[in-house]
């Protein structure tokens, strides 16, 4: 009898010192998630730029800003919204851009069903510099019709840095007898194609 009390009462003792020591540990690894989340720091930086929206981003974040900014703008039907988006350059050197943006917000149909996004992304390295693209493709099936938008944008441009934000938008209706997608070689600016 005198054993079994003696064990209960070391196993009382025991649980008594570990949930502090447990408490303590949960405290520690809810502050680390909270700290980083309030910061918001990225994992990796692929610019450092300012007065542009892609600022200290990785490549999936920028991507997610990206996109969910050019969907809550056309939604909202902003196209100031959108032409923020744009690099410096883009907006100096597109054709129409205004009169493009408006073309697409009027091409929108609505994302109500969701969407899908690929991304290809180009690096290019000449003499320590270097030039960081990524070329997103947007599907979206819509309840008027399938379409596709592909967004090219720069994330890092050590050459010239009033590159570094979006350089294109593309919107075209997906059909089954193929299309030809733009990238960051072409010419900046909106297309959409009917």
């Amino acid at each position: 009898m005198k054993k079994k009390y003696v064990f209960l009462i070391i196993t009382i003792v025991l649980i008594l010192l570990l949930i502090p020591i447990i408490v303590i540990i949960l405290l520690v690894n809810l502050f680390k998630v909270g700290f980083q989340e309030r910061t918001n720091e990225p994992q990796s930086t692929s610019c450092n730029i300012t007065g542009n929206i892609l600022v200290d981003r990785n490549e999936y974040d920028s991507a997610k800003y990206v996109i969910d900014s050019l969907f809550n703008a056309l939604e909202a039907k902003d196209a100031k919204a959108i032409k923020e988006l744009f690099s410096e350059h883009a907006k100096a050197n597109a054709s129409n851009l205004d009169e493009k943006i408006i073309e697409l917000i009027n091409f929108y149909p609505g994302a109500e069903s969701g969407y899908k996004c690929n991304s290809q992304s180009h690096n290019s390295y000449n003499y320590g510099t270097k030039i960081h693209a990524l070329d997103l493709v947007i599907l979206v099936d819509s309840q008027s019709f399938p379409y596709r938008l592909v967004v090219s944008m720069c994330l890092k441009d050590d050459t010239d840095p009033s590159k570094i934000g979006v350089h294109l938008i593309e919107a075209s209706i997906r059909t089954s007898n193929g299309f030809y997608r733009r990238s960051y070689d072409d010419p900046p600016g909106v297309y959409v194609v009917n």
